[in-house]
């Protein structure tokens, strides 16, 4: 309905001093509905209009249409005008959504400063504050900022310890400190991990922490706890040679 009677009203008022409203009601029309390629063509046509009121709101949408088309370095550059504007209220978002633009683009120091712009924000910081420590810390481990990393972790797990991803995050930090080459902290933050999809290859992890830490009868000791408890396991069979290895030196 809303979009039928805006295209009529547009054809047969172009220039009407309302039309660019009308055009933006109709856009967010096609948005919600799934329209997405001609919801972006609607506020492509905004975007040129000077002046328009809701300028920052159609750079906004403007990104998430490119977002969901796969269109990622133009939706990049409309969260970061977005960013920009003048409308506080979507500031945490446009940073937030300009973070995993950048993050699908792989500039993982430009996604982890992004998601860290969501708490520069004024309004609805806690609504992305959760996914923002989550970009972070990912950010830092792809963009190999071990330090970072570490930081991130901790950040999110002091905010978000009982969180479904938790135990993923954990093992993200003791990942970190083992290509820092500090396996005791390593050791430490395997030991976080207690639930999730994370488990088996922690367990691993903490015996070849052990291992880097000279302590080879506990390592071999924790690679056989490892095939006990994932018998059918991706690493039994690594396990088992390292064991054996380890046993013998």
């Amino acid at each position: 309905m809303v979009v039928r009677e805006s295209k009529d009203f547009l054809r047969r008022r172009a220039g009407h001093k309302r039309a660019p409203t009308v055009r933006y009601r109709m856009a967010d029309a096609l948005f919600e509905t799934g329209k997405t390629a001609e919801a972006l063509a609607e506020y492509k046509t905004l975007a040129r209009v000077a002046g328009f009121e809701q300028g920052t709101e159609v750079k906004f949408r403007l990104g998430q249409c490119h977002l969901d088309l796969g269109q990622n370095a133009e939706a990049a550059a409309a969260f970061r005008g977005a960013v920009a504007g003048k409308a506080e209220y979507l500031k945490a978002a446009s940073s937030y959504l300009l973070g995993e633009a950048l993050f699908r683009l792989e500039d993982w120091a430009g996604a982890g400063a992004a998601y860290a712009g969501v708490f520069q924000a004024k309004e609805a910081v806690e609504d992305y504050a959760r996914d923002a420590r989550y970009g972070v810390t990912w950010s830092s481990w792809k963009g190999k900022q071990y330090d970072a990393t570490v930081a991130a972790a901790e950040a999110f797990l002091a905010k978000h310890k009982d969180d479904p991803q938790a135990g993923e995050i954990a093992f993200l930090g003791a990942e970190a400190h083992v290509a820092a080459g500090r396996p005791d902290k390593a050791l430490a933050a395997y030991a976080r991990v207690t639930s999730g999809d994370y488990v088996e290859t922690a367990r691993r992890g903490a015996a070849f922490a052990e291992a880097a830490r000279g302590n080879h009868p506990r390592a071999a000791e924790l690679f056989r706890a490892y095939r006990s408890e994932f018998p059918r396991g991706q690493f039994v069979a690594e396990a088992t040679l390292q064991e054996l290895s380890l046993i013998h030196i």
